[in-house]
């Protein structure tokens, strides 16, 4: 039984997924502003650039809803760290407007690209590499803290190439 398999032990929980799942719309915006990051301008298509090499070294399938709205998230904690404070009651709810759908169907995605993310056998050894993770995770990450170990890594990256400048 493979780990996908593994996850779907209960039917009903599966149903109720595919119900969640169903209900989730929407289709990627072209960004093209510019963006504050500790007083330098960065293009937000270059954090995005960033995060999602990131998410994909990680091992996040790019074909989920849950990776564009991680994304996302994981942009806009970059450009505003206060919002991994305040994960159910702003950066949800403003990824959900972005996309036309609801939180529950942002939180749920989410957590299910992680979960592929996490029990994908291909990718278990680099769970444990220091280089994609900022700190190693012993057990499946939950939303808020992937979101902000993401976040803080790029943070970090950004910083450094400003200063190299």
């Amino acid at each position: 039984m493979n780990s996908e398999e593994e996850a779907w032990k209960n039917p009903i929980e599966e149903l109720q997924y595919n119900h969640v799942l169903s209900q989730c719309s929407g289709s990627v915006p072209v960004i093209t502003e510019r963006e504050e990051v500790s007083g330098r301008a960065y293009d937000r298509e270059n954090i995005l650039f960033s995060v999602s090499r990131f998410l994909i070294k990680a091992c996040v399938p790019a074909h989920l809803k849950g990776y564009h709205y991680l994304r996302e998230a994981i942009v806009m904690t970059v450009i505003d760290p206060d919002n991994i404070n305040a994960v159910t009651k702003k950066l949800y709810p403003v990824i959900a407007k972005k996309y036309k759908t609801t939180s529950v169907c942002v939180e749920r995605a989410i957590r299910h690209a992680i979960q592929i993310a996490w029990f994908r056998e291909e990718c278990a050894p680099l769970r444990n590499r220091p280089g994609v993770m900022v700190r190693v995770f012993k057990v499946k990450p939950t939303n808020s803290s992937f979101i902000a170990e993401i976040a803080e890594k790029i943070r970090f990256e950004l910083l450094t190439e400003s200063a190299d400048d």
